[in-house]
This record gives structure tokens, sequence and C-alpha cells, in this order.
């Protein structure tokens, strides 16, 4: 039986990161409740991530409350004005909407290619500011460097992070998986993908 649920075996290894990425998902997922608190919630969620991927990871909430208080200044300026962005993008969408008949579809589509720039290049934003102690304006030039530098993994990023809003509008049914794995699953991809290039930049 050992040989089938020691503590070396495959299968305990993957049961044992499935349930730290369902627990930090729900811990990420309360600290996001006050919806300000999101993006320290975000760059905690990926300094545990970040620890998993590289096997040194110890107790997860220890580290996600220290790494959460640490970067709560920066990463709460960072996302407020994500929201602010990303807001403006959607009253312009909906003011072009309301005069579609006149210049409305242009600007649509150029509102929309904007959005899209935009969710690209705040890609590497947060996982850079979990492990990277650096000014605000220096981690979101190296965030658009990266964005641009490391396109397809930025491209599969983006995509990763698409997939619970398209799991969610074709099936409500599937929420409890959102629920459990929805943030911390697509973040843990990005992670591993972040990784390897970190580590180049740790190496400079």
């Amino acid at each position: 039986m050992k040989r089938f649920f020691g503590m070396d075996t495959k299968l305990y290894r993957f049961c044992a990161m499935a349930w730290n990425l369902i627990y930090l998902n729900l811990m990420t997922l309360l600290c996001c409740i006050p919806i300000v608190t999101a993006g320290a919630s975000l760059t905690a969620m990926y300094y545990v991530l970040l620890k998993l991927v590289r096997r040194e990871e110890s107790h997860l909430w220890p580290m996600f409350r220290r790494a959460f208080k640490q970067n709560f200044k920066q990463a709460t300026l960072l996302w407020l004005a994500i929201l602010v962005l990303f807001a403006a993008l959607r009253l312009d969408w909906v003011m072009a909407a309301a005069n579609a008949q006149t210049l409305g579809k242009p600007v649509q589509y150029a509102i929309l290619i904007l959005a899209i720039v935009s969710f690209l290049l705040i890609q590497f934003l947060f996982p850079l500011l979990s492990h990277f102690e650096n000014t605000i304006s220096m981690t979101l030039r190296n965030a658009a460097i990266l964005a641009v530098s490391k396109a397809p993994r930025t491209i599969v990023m983006a995509l990763v992070w698409a997939l619970p809003c398209v799991i969610l509008t074709h099936s409500l049914m599937l929420f409890p998986v959102v629920v459990m794995l929805g943030l911390t699953f697509p973040g843990f991809i990005c992670a591993k993908l972040c990784d390897s290039v970190f580590k180049l930049l740790e190496a400079v």
C-alpha cells in the first residue's frame, strides 16, 4: 500500500497540490471580497504559487498573510488604477454603442483593441510585484517589457485567465469548480510560465 499512498508517490503529491490550490483559492477569494483588496490578494496568491512551483512551500496561510501585508500598498494602488482604466473603457464602450449610427462601431472596435492590449500588458504585473521589490513605475515598466518580449507566454497567460469566465458563461453548473480553483488553477499555470523568466532575471 505504501507504494500507492506513500508521501513520495505521485498520487500523494498530486492530492497535496490539489488541496493546496483549493485552500489557497478560498483564501484568495475571501481576501478579494472587499474588491479594493483584490490586488493585494492576487499578489499574495502569486507569491505562494511561485513557492509551490519551486517546491519551497511551507505553511500557506503565514506565507499568504505576510505577502499580503508587505505588498498591500503597491498592489492596491495598481489594482485601483486597473479598475479605473477598465471602468473608463467600459463607459466609453457604452457611450459608443449609444451612437452606433455615427462613429459608434469603429470606436467600439478601437476600445475593444485597447482593452485587449491593456489586459495583455498586465499579465506579468502581479507576479512581478509578488517576487521582486521595486517601485510602482518600475514594476509597470518591467511588466510591459516582459509582456511584449515574451508575447507567446503573455497570450497563453491571458487565455488561461479568460478560461474561468468562459466556463461560467457556458455552464453555471461548474460554478463550484470555479470557486475551488477559479483563481489558483490559472494562477498556477501562469506562475509556472513566469518562473523560468524570473530565474533568468535573478541571474542577471
